[in-house]
């Protein structure tokens, strides 16, 4: 939980400091960011006019009753919910996992190693791109690394690697500040190519790969792959698309571990098929403006509930939700509602599920909720499938 607690306190200082000094924060992060530090603000903006008349605590947790550890811990005992979806066999899980092991190479080995992945541990790189290198040479020996694109604003990092008779393209996950801005640009804009509309920082970084030397080299093979994790995965989807739109007598296979909503709608294209897979209790999948705010609202009235400390330490301790049916959010939302797109594949435990549409609309508190995310957790959970 206490990964929970620091994740939400990370995005409560961010939004402080983009609401309140938004030219001081500008400032910060330089010119060049200007335009991309705009977008964070309206999209802080954006949660703040969905929470007015709905909580008075919105980043004020410093004016909360009861610390946000409890809070947060009482919504799980709300939110512990069982497997819901059908069973399925429509995923080739080898070569799943195969994808998430150059998805985790994105990371490079020694963000790897911290996030407690072993596989390149002792290995000390020179450079990112020898450090992406090792990472890719460590997960995937059989892949040849054609080129290694570092992050800059509004572009995340990625590769290209031949592997088999397919080009693969992988787009890192956050890893720095340029990323995450990239994360909170979380406002949607008008995507006509989709019909709909789309997760701003995410579908403009998209555009941006699409226009860069990896597409040049996708463009060259007859079979493309695109892949990623986390924000990389939200990259792929787009991108995976854009690629088979420019493309229509190319095949375009994406697989996406853990991406975050990215569009209220996608086109279904022939040649094109997109492939999400979320572990268990994972919340990124679940991670929009909208759920945030439902969040919020959610624990601001776990602290209201006449409830004293210590009756809410014994509710948590009996794992006892009683008290709790009544926490409900307040009036509809006006944010537009994101989905993601593609296939959805879930992973609970050895079984791997279709799910409802609607069950990742909000975010669930759990234990595991941020620790179902790392990358190496997705590579065991699919590995797993396969015993």
């Amino acid at each position: 939980m206490k990964y929970v607690v620091a994740a939400l306190a990370a995005v409560i200082l961010a939004a402080l400091i983009l609401r309140r000094r938004s030219d001081e924060a500008t400032g910060l992060f330089g010119n060049e960011k200007a335009e991309l530090i705009d977008g964070v603000k309206r999209a802080i903006d954006a949660l703040a006019r969905e929470l007015e008349g709905k909580t008075s605590q919105f980043l004020r947790p410093d004016q909360m009753r009861h610390p946000l550890l409890i809070n947060l811990s009482l919504l799980a005992l709300l939110d512990d919910v069982e497997a819901v979806g059908t069973p399925t066999t429509r995923l080739d899980v080898a070569e799943a996992l195969a994808y998430m092991r150059l998805s985790s190479a994105a990371y490079g080995s020694i963000m790897l190693a911290a996030l407690g992945d072993s596989s390149s541990a002792g290995v000390v790189p020179a450079s990112e791109n020898e450090d992406v290198a090792i990472a890719v040479a460590c997960k995937a020996p059989t892949a040849e690394l054609l080129m290694v694109a570092t992050s800059r604003p509004g572009v995340p990092a990625h590769f290209v690697a031949r592997l088999g008779s397919k080009i693969v393209v992988c787009v890192r996950g956050t890893r720095g500040i340029d990323d995450a801005v990239t994360d909170m640009i979380a406002t949607s804009a008008d995507a006509p190519e989709l019909g709909g509309r789309a997760h701003a920082g995410i579908r403009d970084a998209a555009r941006r790969v699409a226009t860069g030397k990896a597409a040049d080299l996708a463009g060259r093979a007859s079979e493309i792959v695109v892949a990623g994790h986390s924000l990389g995965a939200g990259v792929a989807a787009l991108l995976a698309l854009e690629f088979a739109r420019n493309w229509p007598d190319k095949k375009v296979d994406c697989y996406c571990f853990a991406p975050p909503p990215v569009a209220t709608r996608a086109p279904k294209l022939p040649n094109c098929d997109v492939r999400v897979v979320v572990n268990d209790n994972d919340c990124v999948p679940s991670l929009s403006l909208a759920s945030v705010a439902e969040l919020l609202v959610r624990a601001a009235n776990v602290d209201a509930l006449s409830l004293t400390l210590r009756e809410r330490v014994a509710l948590i301790a009996n794992q006892d939700a009683r008290a709790l049916k009544g926490v409900v959010t307040d009036g509809p939302s006006t944010i537009a509602p994101l989905a993601l797109v593609g296939d959805v594949f879930h992973i609970r435990g050895r079984e791997l599920l279709t799910p409802p549409a609607s069950l990742f609309d909000r975010i669930t508190v759990h234990r595991r909720m941020i620790l179902d995310h790392f990358p190496h957790n997705y590579e065991y959970a699919l590995a797993r499938l396969l015993v």
